[in-house]
């Protein structure tokens, strides 16, 4: 079963809370209102989702969270990438952690079908979730 974690899963919500607030800085507790995410995760989500470049953070009464990059921009391997790090179907799709990578007949095609994939999330943009997702994966797949 190819899976993201609940994390991953709750920054793409967060990520598209943050887009449609159109440059507004919004704070934690703000975003975890509105999506109902419990606000440690949603801090925790924040903080890495910061550490990866996709947003910026402004301290004071009038600051919060807001995208460092259009959404048009930011695509699901970004976000993904943000929470769970590289994207990998099998070990052999991560450097140097599988003792049989030098004679297994599957690492090519592994890589092959993780690469797909990969492409696939890479073509599908915030702007285009924000716009609904239908549309968007039918042009990622293709």
């Amino acid at each position: 079963m190819l899976k993201i974690s609940r994390l991953a899963d709750y920054a793409s919500v967060i990520m598209r809370e943050l887009a449609g607030a159109q440059d507004q800085p919004q704070s934690a507790f703000e975003i975890s209102e509105r999506t109902h995410i419990a606000l440690p995760t949603v801090r925790k989500i924040l903080k890495l989702l910061q550490n990866a470049g996709l947003l910026n953070s402004t301290r004071g009464q009038v600051g919060g969270y807001q995208l460092a990059q259009s959404p048009a921009q930011i695509n699901l391997v970004n976000i993904i990438e943000a929470i769970d790090g590289p994207i990998a179907l099998t070990h052999c799709n991560l450097k140097n952690t599988c003792a049989h990578e030098h004679n297994c007949g599957m690492k090519q095609d592994w890589q092959l079908i993780n690469q797909i994939i990969k492409n696939a999330l890479g073509k599908n943009t915030l702007a285009q979730l924000c716009g609904g997702l239908t549309n968007g994966l039918e042009r990622g797949i293709n």
